[in-house]
């Protein structure tokens, strides 16, 4: 008795002699309650528990209660509740070196029991991991847990894994949350390095004009010290653009890579019988989106505008989620706005989304030719237009019409500007060239025209109430090879 409470006491001398004023001088804090310890069988029993350890730029803060812990012939360990924090200081370098985390022998003939643990890892980005009913017997470990990083949850159901002796086969998890549903199958090493499949479905997606139905997904990949990369194969039935159905039977073939310290990006291909797309979206540090796509249909629907265009684009998209800005790129061999036909066009946007503003530049060809180039600033448009050589029809009138001037919209279409025509002619009436000044606002417009042997004008209300005057002197015209000629006279109707 005497020997046990001199090796007691000795060991009291050496905690307040060495052990505390070293653990304080290292700002590591600790506390506890309700310790009871047992020899038969041997046990230790801890009502609360915490450590707090500070690692340089980082710190470790652990807390338990309700943790028993004993050996009668099987370890076992109960764990009530615990919170693991870890806080680190993360340079950004990169410079991680591979760790080492052998698996202790004894776990893979323990019992453990955990009820709730939450797990909390903060740097750049904060990721938590609440783990609950977690079961371990005789190497078979199981349990659920839910995963928080940023505004995605993810709850993981562990069905199935096997402590191994340098590494852990975890056979059968699923993964999900309000995004997806996914099946893995991992190795994991004890160098925290590991090599998994995974099989699932993104649920349907429904973001402002686009939807995508649900995307089967397969896929491998691997997670080291260095980085995560994911390769998967997907498909999904159609993609909806605005109300339409855009793609049917789409297959995408994309890869997720992750550099610990650097960055990360997804790259890969969208592609179905009609089109492709290949695409790079960086995730870390900034997020961006680059897409080019060799051939790409386009329709009044898809462009929300009401006239009737058609054609068949290929370009590139850039997209900066973090100042909001958008630069697209198309050119096209073949252009089809309402009954105008053109071999060749090239269309050029610059908008910021966040202050609703930008530039457009369009061009088309072949034959005639069309530029427009302008400002556009939340809802309104102004610029400047330059039309060369275009052939119109419009019921019994045809004509070539060229026109330079000012283009705007704002609560309607607005134009300023003058031209000349060629080839005017009414049914088989040919009446042939001449100038003409327009001024447009709305609805209302102001139509001056003339030409050899005419002059006249057209004004009002584009809804309805117009008034057309054209006055005719010296005109002369071969109708069916009988010429006729107007010393003077005057065409009118409002």
């Amino acid at each position: 008795m005497r020997y046990g409470a001199f090796f007691f006491l000795l060991l009291l001398s050496l905690y307040f002699l060495f052990l505390k004023p070293y653990l304080a001088s290292k700002r590591i804090l600790y506390g506890f309650e309700g310790l009871s310890l047992d020899t038969s069988p041997p046990s230790l029993r801890v009502k609360d528990l915490y450590v707090y350890l500070p690692l340089g730029g980082s710190y470790l803060f652990l807390s338990f209660s309700d943790f028993h812990l004993s050996d009668a012939g099987v370890p076992r360990i109960e764990v009530g509740e615990g919170i693991l924090i870890l806080a680190r200081r993360d340079s950004g370098r990169g410079d991680r070196k591979p760790i080492k985390v052998p698996l202790p022998g004894f776990l893979r003939r323990a019992e453990v029991k955990v009820s709730r643990f939450l797990i909390t890892f903060t740097g750049r980005r904060t990721v938590s991991v609440l783990l609950r009913d977690v079961r371990l017997l005789k190497g078979n470990l199981s349990g659920e847990a839910d995963v928080f990083t940023g505004r995605l949850v993810s709850r993981v159901f562990l069905e199935r894994a096997v402590l191994k002796e340098k590494e852990v086969l975890v056979e059968r998890a699923r993964v999900s949350s309000d995004l997806f549903d996914i099946e893995l199958k991992v190795n994991l090493k004890e160098d925290l390095s590991s090599q998994f499949t995974l099989k699932g479905r993104v649920r349907e997606i429904e973001k402002g004009p686009v939807r995508v139905e649900p995307v089967e997904l397969e896929g491998t990949g691997s997670l080291d010290y260095r980085g995560l990369r994911v390769k998967v194969r997907g498909f999904t039935e159609s993609v909806e653009v605005r109300g339409r159905i855009g793609l049917r039977k789409v297959e995408t073939d994309s890869e997720l890579r992750v550099v610990f310290g650097k960055g990360a990006y997804l790259t890969g291909r969208v592609w179905n019988e009609l089109t492709s797309f290949n695409y790079r979206l960086e995730l870390s540090p900034r997020m961006l989106l680059e897409a080019e796509t060799e051939g790409f249909p386009i329709e009044p629907q898809l462009l929300s505008v009401p006239y009737l265009i058609h054609g068949w684009v290929k370009g590139r998209v850039v997209y900066d989620f973090g100042n909001r800005r958008l630069r697209l790129s198309a050119e096209t061999d073949s252009l089809n706005v309402e009954s105008v036909g053109f071999g060749r066009a090239r269309f050029e946007l610059d908008y910021d989304l966040g202050d609703g503003g930008g530039e457009v530049y369009f061009e088309a060809s072949e034959p005639g030719r069309i530029e427009l180039a302008g400002n556009l600033e939340g809802r309104s448009f102004e610029g400047r237009v330059k039309v060369e050589d275009i052939f119109l029809v419009e019921e019994n009138i045809s004509l070539r019409i060229s026109y330079r001037g000012r283009v705007a919209y704002r609560r309607g279409l607005e134009m300023k500007g003058e031209g000349s025509f060629r080839e005017l002619s009414y049914g088989d009436l040919l009446l042939g060239g001449g100038s003409y000044s327009l001024k447009l606002d709305g609805r209302r417009i102001d139509l001056r025209y003339s030409g050899e042997g005419f002059s006249g004008y057209l004004k009002g209300d584009l809804s309805g109430d117009l008034v057309s005057v054209t006055n005719l002197r010296g005109l002369e015209r071969e109708i069916y090879g009988t010429l006729f000629r107007i010393d003077r006279g005057r065409v009118e109707f409002s």
